[in-house]
Formats: C-alpha cells, sequence, structure tokens
C-alpha cells in the first residue's frame, strides 16, 4: 500500500506535464472506468422549501446524541425529526436567539449543546431550554469551522485565526494571527492531535509541525475541509487541486484524486460511512470514493433522472444513526441516501442515456440468453440486454399496446390491443409472422390478445377479449375452445400443478379448464356466502410450493386450497393497503410478493404478518399494472408500473430491512388548545424543552392537547407504527398507521402516564417505551370549599325551579290566551270584511239609484242657487260612499284572489302628467304645493286602472296629511326594469308603530285625528301593488318626511 502511494507521488509531475484535455480523457479511461461503469445508479430523495426548510442553500450539518439532524442554512438553522423541520431564526428582540440566520458551521458537545458558527460570531444552544445563548456577546465575526477535544475543550476558527475556549475556567487563548497563516479548517484525530489548515498546508497544533500539501501550489489553494478517517488516515479537501492524502505515521502526503471527469473539483465537505468508502462534497457533485483501490463515482443532477442529485453545488454531508447519507446543497436544498432506497431498482424511460422508452410496462419474458423482452401498453416491445444494459424498441410491432408475451422455442408471441399476434424470432429481433382475424385459419375470435401461457405440455392457449383459443405452432392454426364461453373476456391463464388451466375474467368470474377431459366450471361472487370468491373481476391465480391457489381481485386476495375449496379472504381489513390486487410471486422462504395499487406488500402466508413499501421504501410509483410480474433465472423479481418497472432480489432486503432497527422515541411537541408549548414563552406552562420533559401539569380548561412524537427513523419514517395510550384514561392501546400524533380532548382532572413506542411495518417494538406524567388540575368549583356551596345552594335552587315552572306554567298561559286573542282578532276582522261587504254590496245599488237623479236634477239647472248648493252637497256625498263601496269590494276580491288584471302598454309619464292636473285644483284649495319630477317618456305594460286607483290612493293620502308641499318623482330601475312612483309629504311623520301598521286595512294614524277616512286606500294600494308584481313602500328618512315609493315591473308581471 505504502509503495502504491509512492509511485502516485512520483508520477504525480508527469501528469501534471500532460495537457488538461488529454488529461481528462485518460482520467475517465483510467480512474473513471472501473468506478463508474456498471455501477448501480444511487437514488436520493429531496427535501427543500417545499417539505419545510428554511431555506433550499445548505451549508452545514450535524447529528445530534439524540438522533436529531441539524441542518445550517443561509437563512436559520433547521432540526429534522424524521417528520418535520423546525425551524430557528435570528431575532433582533431576542435574547435567546440566534444573532445571525447565515450558519456557517455546526458542532455538538459531550452535553449535548450544540455550537453553531455564523458570519456574526458563536452561539450556543441548550437543548433542554430550546435556546441559545451568544458565545462571549457573539463578537468572534465570521467562525468558519468548530471542534472540540475529549476534554471538552472548544477549538474554533474564527476570522482566519485560531482559538480554544476552556469551559472549566472559563477563557480563552488565540493560537494563530493571520499574518502567520490563514486558518481554514480543523480536524481532531483519535490521539487527540489537532490538524489545522491553511493555504496550501496543514498544521500539527500539538507539535508545532507545518506540512506543505504541494510546493506548487502552496499557499495559493484553500483547504476547506481536513477529515481523519477511522485509521488515522487525514483527507484533506481543496479548491483547486483535489482530495489530498496524509499519514500522520510515515508523513507521506499524496494527491490520489486531484481531478474530476466533469467540473472543477472544489471540495467543501468530507466523511466516512464504512472502512473503505468516503463521500466527498464538491462543486461539481458527490463523489463517492474508495479508499482501497481508489474508484471513485462522481453524481451529477440529471434533468431526466427524479431521483438523481438535486444540485451540483454539494456544500455538506454527514450521516444519520441508521447509515444513511444527507447531503446539503447550495441551490436543491437536501438530499438523502440510505442504501435500503437502492434495493429497487429502477428503470424508467430517460431522455440522456439508454433506457426503456415506455412509460406502461406490463409483460416480461427472459430468452436463452439472459436478454429480457418488455411489453409495455404505451410504447410497443423493448429488447434489454442486460449485461451492456443496452435497450432496443422492436420496431416492426403491429400495435403500440402489447398485452401478451410468450417464449416459444427462439420465437416470441407477441399478443398486442385489438390488432393480433406477432411472432418476432429473438435471434434476430424481427417480425417472422403476423396473425388476426382476417388471416387466422379456423377463424380467430378476438384480435385483442390478453395473455399467452404455453404449458408444460407445450399447448399454447390465448386469452381474448372473446374466448379462449390454442395456437398450434408449426401449422398456424388457432383452436376455439369450446368448454369455456367465447363471450367471455379473459385477462391471464394460470396453470396449476395438476394441469389445470385458471382463468381469469374481466368482470364474469373465475374459470377452471382441465385441458385433458374439457371438464370446466365456473366460480362467481355470492353476497350470501363469505367463502365465496371476492370479486368477479379477477385479475390474477398463482399456485404457491404447498398446493394453495391464491386468487387476486379487486377486492382483495382469496386463498383456495388446491381441489379449489374457499379457505379464506385477505383484504384490508388484515392489512392490505388496498384492495385492487394485482399479481403476486412467491420467493424462495415461502413469502409472497403481491403488487397493489397503494404499493408492494411482502406477506407471510401462515401468519398473514405483511410490510409494504411504498414511494418512500424506494418504489418507482404505488401504482402497478395488471399482470406485471415475472422472476428471471438468477431470481430477481420484476414488477411494472405506470412510470416504467421495478428490479430487485428478495434476498437483499433482508441484508437492508433488518427486522428490528432501535430508534430513539422522543415526544417532540405538545400543542394546548392548538397553540404549541414553549419554553419561556409568554404563559408557558413546562420549563423545559418537550423532549426532555418529564411531567407536564395543565389546568382543567387547557385540557385538550395533542403530542407530536417520532423514532428518528429516518429511513422510513412513513413506514413507522406508534402505539400509544393515555394511562389512567384509555382502556387500552391505540396504533396508529401513517401518523405520528395522538389527540386528546377535554381530559377529566387527575394523573395520567402517557406512554408511545415505535413499531415497525410488521408490528414489531423498535424502541423503548416513552412516558410523560400528565395532570390535570381540578378547577375550583370541583374542590371541597366548592362542594359546601353546592349544599348551602341546594335549596336556593329548589326554590329556583319551582319559580321557574311556574313562570313556565304562566308563560304557557299567557301564550295561549294571546294565541286566541290573535284567533279572535282574526276572526273579527274576517267578520269586520265580511260585514262591510255586504254592506258595500246592500246600499251600491241604493246609491247607484241615487246618484243618476241626482245628476239630472243637477244637469238641468233650474234649482235656485241654494237648492243647487244643496244637490251638489248631496252629490260628493253619493261620490265618496260609491268610491268607499267600491273599494270594499276591490279589496275582498283581492284577498279572495278573485281581482285580474287586464294588462296593456301605456306612457306612464304621460299618465301622471294628466292625472297630477286632475289634482291640481284640489292642491290649489288647500294651498299645497306640488312638484313633479319625470326625467323621459316612461312604457310599461300594465293594468292602468290599477295603477290609477293605486295613484289616487296615494295622492289622496299625501292631500289629505301634506303640511305645505307634496313631491311626485317617476323614474326607471334599468337593473331591476322597474317603473318606481315616489310620493313625499311634509306632513306628521309617520310613528315607529305606525310604519308597522300603515298598510294595514283600517288603520288610521293617531296624530291626524282632524283627517277623515277610514283606514282602506293605503291597503288597497298595497294590495294592487302586490297583484301587479310590485311593492308599496314607506321609506324611513333622516328629514322627517312621508316617502312612499311603489315599484312595479315594466314588463307587466303579473302575481
Amino acid at each position: 500500500m505504502h509503495h502504491l502511494i509512492g509511485t502516485r507521488t512520483r508520477n504525480k509531475r508527469l501528469w501534471s506535464a500532460i495537457p488538461d484535455l488529454l488529461y481528462i480523457v485518460l482520467f475517465i479511461c483510467g480512474l473513471s472506468n472501473n468506478a463508474q461503469s456498471n455501477t448501480p445508479a444511487l437514488y436520493f430523495q429531496k427535501y427543500g422549501v417545499d417539505q419545510g426548510l428554511s431555506n433550499n442553500a445548505i451549508l452545514c450539518s450535524v447529528l445530534d446524541k439524540d438522533g436529531f439532524l441539524w441542518f445550517g442554512s443561509k437563512d436559520g438553522l433547521n432540526r429534522f425529526d424524521g417528520y418535520e423541520f423546525k425551524h430557528y431564526y435570528a431575532s433582533a428582540d431576542s435574547l435567546t436567539g440566534l444573532g445571525s440566520n447565515f450558519i456557517h458551521a455546526l458542532h455538538v458537545d459531550q452535553k449535548k449543546n450544540i455550537w453553531v458558527g455564523t458570519d456574526q460570531g458563536m452561539y450556543i444552544f441548550y437543548p433542554h431550554l430550546d435556546s441559545f445563548r451568544p458565545f462571549r456577546g457573539g463578537q468572534q465575526g465570521e467562525v468558519l469551522d468548530i471542534t472540540a477535544d475529549k476534554q471538552g475543550q472548544v477549538w474554533y476558527i474564527a476570522e482566519n485565526k485560531l482559538f480554544s475556549y476552556n469551559m472549566q475556567n472559563d477563557t480563552i487563548v488565540q493560537h494563530s494571527r493571520r499574518s502567520d497563516l490563514t486558518a481554514s479548517a480543523l480536524s481532531l484525530d483519535e490521539n487527540g492531535t489537532l490538524w489545522l489548515g491553511a493555504l496550501g498546508l496543514i498544521k500539527n497544533v500539538t507539535t508545532g509541525k507545518v506540512y506543505p500539501l504541494d510546493d506548487a501550489t502552496r499557499g495559493d489553494q484553500w483547504i476547506e475541509d481536513i477529515y481523519t478517517d477511522q485509521q488515522g488516515i487525514l483527507w484533506v479537501g481543496t479548491t483547486k487541486n483535489g482530495l489530498y492524502k496524509f499519514d500522520p505515521k510515515s508523513e507521506k502526503i499524496s494527491n490520489p484524486l486531484p481531478r474530476l471527469p466533469i467540473g472543477q473539483f472544489y471540495i467543501r465537505d468530507i466523511i466516512q460511512s464504512d472502512s473503505q468508502t468516503l463521500w466527498i462534497a464538491s462543486e461539481s457533485g458527490l463523489i463517492v470514493y474508495n479508499k482501497q483501490n481508489g474508484s471513485f463515482q462522481q453524481l451529477l443532477h440529471e434533468d431526466d433522472h427524479p431521483w438523481s442529485l438535486s444540485d451540483n453545488a454539494v456544500y455538506t454531508v454527514c450521516s444519520d444513526q441508521q447509515g444513511g447519507i444527507w447531503i446539503g446543497t447550495f441551490f436543491g436544498g437536501l438530499n438523502y441516501y440510505h442504501p435500503q432506497h437502492n434495493v429497487f431498482r429502477k428503470f424508467f424511460h430517460r431522455y440522456a442515456s439508454s433506457s426503456i422508452s415506455a412509460h406502461a410496462v406490463r409483460e416480461f419474458v427472459e430468452d436463452r440468453q439472459g436478454n429480457m423482452w418488455i411489453g409495455s401498453e404505451d410504447n410497443g416491445l423493448s429488447h434489454w440486454n442486460k449485461k451492456t444494459n443496452k435497450f432496443t424498441q422492436v420496431r416492426n410491432i403491429s400495435h403500440s399496446n402489447v398485452h401478451g408475451l410468450c417464449l416459444v422455442g427462439d420465437t416470441l408471441l407477441v399478443g398486442t390491443f385489438d390488432q393480433g399476434m406477432d411472432c418476432i424470432d429473438v435471434n434476430s429481433g424481427q417480425r417472422i409472422a403476423h396473425f388476426e382475424i382476417a388471416n387466422a385459419e379456423y377463424g380467430l375470435g378476438s384480435n385483442f390478445i390478453v395473455h399467452i401461457l404455453q404449458t408444460r405440455a407445450g399447448r399454447v392457449f390465448l386469452a381474448t377479449a372473446h374466448g379462449l383459443y390454442e395456437f398450434i405452432p408449426g401449422s398456424n392454426k388457432f383452436i376455439p375452445i369450446r368448454q369455456v364461453p367465447d363471450h367471455i373476456f379473459y385477462t391471464s391463464i394460470f396453470e396449476d400443478k395438476k394441469g389445470k388451466l385458471w382463468l381469469s375474467t374481466w368482470r364474469d368470474g373465475l374459470f377452471t379448464l382441465d385441458p385433458k377431459t374439457g371438464r370446466s366450471e365456473v366460480f362467481t361472487h355470492q353476497t350470501n356466502n363469505s367463502l365465496s370468491l371476492n370479486s368477479n373481476r379477477v385479475n390474477r391465480v398463482f399456485q404457491t410450493r404447498n398446493g394453495d391457489i391464491w386468487i387476486a381481485t379487486e377486492n382483495g386476495l382469496a386463498r383456495w386450497s388446491s381441489d379449489g375449496k374457499p379457505i379464506r379472504r385477505i383484504t384490508t381489513d388484515d392489512g392490505l393497503p388496498s384492495n385492487l390486487i394485482l399479481t403476486l410471486q412467491e420467493d424462495d422462504s415461502g413469502k409472497l410478493w403481491i403488487s397493489t395499487s397503494r404499493g408492494l406488500v411482502c406477506m407471510n402466508p401462515n401468519t398473514l404478518r405483511m410490510q409494504t413499501f411504498t414511494k418512500s421504501s424506494g418504489l418507482l410509483s404505488l401504482q402497478f399494472n395488471y399482470n406485471s410480474s415475472f422472476i428471471d433465472r438468477q431470481g430477481n423479481f420484476y414488477y411494472g408500473s405506470a412510470g416504467g418497472f421495478i428490479r430487485f432480489h428478495p434476498d437483499s432486503l433482508s441484508a437492508f430491512y433488518p427486522s428490528k432497527i432501535r430508534s430513539n422515541l422522543l415526544i417532540t411537541g405538545i400543542s394546548v388548545l392548538q397553540r404549541e408549548l414553549r419554553v419561556g414563552a409568554a404563559g408557558s406552562k413546562i420549563a423545559e424543552a418537550v423532549p426532555y420533559l418529564a411531567k407536564l401539569k395543565l389546568p382543567h380548561d387547557e385540557s385538550t392537547i395533542t403530542l407530536d412524537f417520532s423514532a428518528m427513523n429516518y429511513v422510513s419514517a412513513k413506514e413507522v407504527q406508534y402505539k400509544y395510550m393515555l394511562g389512567g384514561y384509555d382502556l387500552q392501546w391505540t396504533t396508529l398507521r401513517g401518523s405520528h400524533t395522538a389527540h386528546f380532548t377535554k381530559i377529566p382532572p387527575g394523573n395520567y402516564t402517557f406512554r408511545v413506542q415505535a413499531l415497525n411495518s410488521v408490528g414489531e417494538p423498535i424502541s423503548d417505551e416513552r412516558t410523560l406524567a400528565i395532570q390535570i388540575s381540578p378547577p375550583f368549583w370541583a374542590s371541597i370549599p366548592a362542594y359546601i356551596c353546592y349544599w348551602l345552594s341546594a335549596g336556593f335552587l329548589i326554590y329556583y325551579l319551582a319559580n321557574s315552572f311556574d313562570r313556565k306554567i304562566k308563560e304557557k298561559n299567557r301564550r295561549q290566551l294571546e294565541a286566541a286573542t290573535v284567533e279572535r282578532e282574526r276572526e273579527l276582522y274576517q267578520a269586520k270584511m265580511n260585514f262591510f261587504t255586504q254592506i258595500a254590496h246592500d246600499i251600491k245599488t241604493p246609491l247607484t239609484l241615487i246618484k243618476a237623479p241626482l245628476e239630472r236634477l243637477i244637469s238641468r239647472g233650474e234649482a235656485n242657487e241654494r237648492t243647487e248648493r244643496l244637490l251638489n252637497t248631496m252629490h260628493r256625498n253619493t261620490e265618496q260612499l260609491v268610491e268607499l263601496t267600491n273599494q270594499l269590494l276591490d279589496f275582498r276580491k283581492i284577498e279572495s284572489s278573485e281581482h285580474s288584471l287586464s294588462l296593456s302598454t301605456h306612457d306612464l309619464s304621460y299618465f301622471v302628467t294628466e292625472r297630477l292636473k286632475d289634482y291640481q285644483p284640489a292642491f290649489e284649495q288647500r294651498e299645497l304645493l306640488l312638484s313633479y319630477t319625470a326625467n323621459e317618456p316612461l312604457i310599461a305594460r300594465v293594468d292602468i286602472e290599477v295603477v290609477e286607483k293605486i295613484f289616487d290612493n296615494l295622492m289622496t293620502n299625501a292631500l289629505k296629511y301634506a303640511g305645505r308641499k307634496v313631491w311626485v318623482e317617476l323614474s326607471y330601475e334599468k337593473q331591476t326594469q322597474a317603473f318606481n312612483i315616489q310620493v313625499t309629504n311634509d306632513g306628521p311623520q309617520l310613528t315607529n308603530e305606525s310604519i308597522g301598521l300603515i298598510f294595514k286595512p283600517f288603520h288610521r294614524e293617531a296624530n291626524a285625528p282632524g283627517i277623515k277616512g277610514v283606514g282602506l286606500g293605503l291597503a288597497l294600494a298595497h294590495s294592487f301593488a302586490q297583484l301587479h308584481g310590485g311593492t308599496l313602500k314607506f321609506l324611513e328618512n333622516s328629514e322627517k318626511l312621508n316617502i312612499f315609493v311603489l315599484r312595479i315591473p315594466t314588463n307587466g308581471i303579473y302575481d
């Protein structure tokens, strides 16, 4: 090993003499060849501001002793618990907050305190108090790096100068000046030796000895990071010449990785994940470096790869307690990698490299050379050479929608949607035959070939949209199978160990066929039989090694015996994520792998214990495709989905999915009445941060609480389950799936213990039980003095109840009396109307007979002056009586719905003008001013006689009550298509009581006792307005005027 390092050091000058372009070419062909070819891709989960980060520029990171991850950004500090990011920001008004949001460095000391280096000094975060304290007033300037030795002494670089802080005696010592060297990075090895990085050199602070990295670049390149690995070797990251290696024992320095194939090798951070692997953050992506053989993998952002690195500018790398790697970038936020997420190899359509060209993958077949043939429903057939990882699309397929694939010798049978069947020579990849209804001998009944199966006896069966057929290779004949219906849409064919065929259908249940005897059976869903088929929509049939038949339906999974007897149903009630079961396979251990519409399930068929894999587990998609699964000769499983397909080996899951990963469960948040509890906040109920809280005391009126908890399981946080109970309140445990929150509403006063434990996806504990004592204080009214007051108040309460009962009886009697009074008034009103109507009928004829002779006498003009005056008086009073009887009769007709309108078109402006001329003498006689306003001619479809009656009643009312002036205004409302006639007078203003009664029959205003009338005019006008589909209202105003507004539609609406 030492000889190899020396060889690379001696050849360094030779490499530097080669022109850059040639160097890069040779570099790719040499170092990068064994590093990047045939290397599995790494899949990253991404977290950015959309997922809760305070900022996408992540500059530093650290894992604390409780399992929380901390990320420093350009805009604040983030704490992550696997579910949520908690933000800490600078606050000018708070003495317990950060002084700057630009975080450069993070370090966790032995007491769990977190040292935070910013561009404006250093701050210490105390987790138990959930608060910050500025270190020495935060006057250190820009802090670049922080570490601590075993004695608890803190070393830090501020303003490119090295300092140490002794916590025991609270003293600070400066160890370097900027004029001597420009400090930039720190590292402590296992022996306690402190190494300092400066411009072009590293320094042993303990001995004072300096080691230049390279004489040619000394003082010219900045050291960004120094990392001491598990073997005590120092790895130095620089800004120009990449990665240096320094062995403190031999004091030899080498430059094993000076450049990258793509981009500048500007290193910012280095960590070690195992004894051989370094993870290097650089401006040109993430470098995974093998220390043993010098190979590496450069990971960059790829536009067509959603699981690639989010940004090439990588600033920080750290690992969690589960072996996951967290990569902080400048523009792309966080990227998370765990080997467990690489168990499922994803294959999807890409534009920049060789990939499958389809999305909806359905069929898989492996030929004799180990190559895969993949049928899709959106882009035909693809050929995949697994050795070279090259995908080739087969161009001459009849249809892009492939449903069935079957290899018969060297011929691949390809069933298509509605275009029959193609035959492909797997050696040449060319189509050698095509069959459809038009050219198939004996008449293929359907061109939609859904599934193709070759039995162990060599017979080839085709499931189609219209029946089952047998294909005879060589003679190329199609024979319909008459033992099963030919109108059925068959979706798949399965041959069991006895040679019986199981035929699944689209909606007609399940058929079985014995090819030897021709005997067939049909099984369907029966509502009254719990052991019948789950659903008539059957997707797949499968037989396990023990002979059991498993039936995938769209309403769960069915387990039958080998002789076709139902055993039980398995649905979401048993733990399946979805009842839509698509297909299934069995691994070597006897477990079933079941694809659903909500993820992939691994189930133990004996215990029904299930583990569900989702996108957070590394799946390509939750939605798998129908009939899409396959196992190749190496034991790899394939499952197609709507976005491509996945490949995995079940044995690899045992390595990366240990059954019990222990986690540190913490209560991360408590909310009371939807307000989060914080230490030091106004009215806070806690004196210690929630994760470290042992007891919580709350008043009775704040007993609605929500508790958040986390197992700090970053690799599969969404798959972790929790069980909790509130001792003294709950009788049994509550299990949470897909949630990490417990909620309690109005807990009664008392002492309780909240208990919570984390479980893995199969229900096994993965953490110790976490407890929190909760005390709900009783209210004053539940105390002993309160009970004494209750006894004293009992007599008063009885007295009050008795009085209340008495008042209730009296109130009931009063209401009954009021109801009876109202009924009597209604009957009295009806009787009054009947009486007046009858009187009106009785006197109308005599009045008509009196009126006619009077008019003849007056018209003759033979009487003297005195007689003529008396005749006019008699005539006027007769007219009033006739008018009164007409009003009574009109009102009665309206109430009994006997009055109808005769609509016609009229100019209302002309009408109002003419009617006002008739009223002018009366107004002059009373010395009243009459004002009229009308903007333009107004045409409306109305019953002019009814409108005249309404107008006359309004004018008569104004003439009676006006003091000095009457205003009449005619207007048109375009929005409502109605006309308004507003009549205003300055007479005595109506009282509030009168306003509510003004349109009631026989109501008279008490403020005008000397004015004659019976109180029918406005009531009749109001009824006529409603009959016309309009309104008549009194308009309240501040000028103390009496304003009546008539509004009637102009289009002749009739109510």
